[in-house]
């Protein structure tokens, strides 16, 4: 496979920096951009767990921890905005999901599926609890919830180890899949700034050139111009790398990724099939997006993206 010089370009900064971290991240880069955003916007967006501690498709029943990762915006939100109730309560999706963490690092599933499956579902989990933890343990609320994520470390790192021990099974499954490879590289390269271990910002590394490339003009990371979902979570994986690893040359792939999102989503938002879970992640990573780029438009039609999305779930 070909690389370009802008993809030179990413390895060659991120490999010259010594990886993309070698202690914990100490920003309060995502915090401020949170705060930014017109409160209750996320909130409203992002799904409260019931008694369970479950949210998404988990509702009613054990699904698989990947639905989990639609609480974890309420529990980044509050700590951004100092709502210790808010964020108490959301707290929850993590202890819920960990209560079917295996021994091995994976989590359970309520039917077989195969392990490239698994591995899809558990890296974008993983690579959205790194974000809430490096959130959390940036926000106002740190010391409040500084000896729970001490306790949760040792699990989120057998997680984490069990994806790294497939890494190159994932960078083969994933090849072609620019999306899937994007959230790879944010679990990599997030795991990498907690526990600052040279294989994970290798791997990660790695999927981010990948994933960069793949990229089309038109700024879309799938194939099939309906998988809105892929796009949101490619999206979310690159933004992330890009707040706390900040270059121009993502920046700009993280506009135009945004842009197509905006476009598809706004043609596709009358249509009754389309799943909340969908509508939620695309909004999510716009919103996002909004506050990364200082970008009033994108801000505006989110917002009416969302009034949207609410009417016809009301329907």
């Amino acid at each position: 496979m070909r690389r370009s010089g802008s993809l030179l370009a990413v390895v060659l900064l991120l490999g010259l920096a010594g990886g993309p971290a070698r202690a914990h991240i100490v920003s309060e880069r995502e915090v401020v951009i949170l705060r930014g955003l017109p409160a209750g916007m996320l909130a409203g967006m992002s799904e409260r767990p019931d008694s369970l501690g479950y949210v998404g498709a988990n509702h009613g029943g054990w699904q698989h921890a990947e639905h989990q990762s639609s609480g974890l915006v309420g529990l980044m939100d509050a700590c951004a905005r100092a709502d210790s109730t808010g964020a108490e309560a959301a707290w929850s999706v993590i202890e819920a999901a960990m209560l079917h963490q295996r021994p091995g690092g994976d989590y359970e599933a309520a039917g077989a599926e195969a392990g490239a499956r698994q591995l899809e579902r558990t890296a974008w989990w993983i690579a959205q609890l790194c974000r809430a933890e490096v959130a959390v343990m940036n926000s106002p609320l740190q010391d409040r919830f500084r000896w729970r994520v001490a306790l949760l470390l040792p699990k989120l790192r057998r997680s984490v180890d069990w994806l790294v021990a497939a890494g190159d099974e994932l960078f083969e499954l994933h090849e072609g899949r620019p999306d899937l490879l994007l959230v790879d590289a944010e679990a990599y390269l997030l795991a990498d700034g907690i526990f600052h271990e040279p294989r994970m910002a290798e791997l990660g590394q790695r999927s981010l050139a990948a994933g960069i490339q793949g990229q089309r003009k038109d700024g879309a990371f799938v194939a099939p111009a309906s998988d809105l979902a892929a796009q949101a979570r490619g999206l979310t994986g690159l933004m992330e790398i890009a707040t706390y690893f900040p270059m121009p040359s993502l920046d700009e792939a993280a506009k135009r990724g945004a842009e197509w999102l905006s476009r598809r989503l706004s043609r596709q938002a009358r249509d009754p099939s389309l799943p909340a879970g969908t509508w939620r992640e695309a909004l999510l990573a716009l919103a996002f997006q909004s506050g990364r780029a200082n970008d009033g438009g994108l801000l505006g039609r989110a917002e009416r993206l969302a009034i949207q999305s609410k009417s016809m779930a009301r329907r």
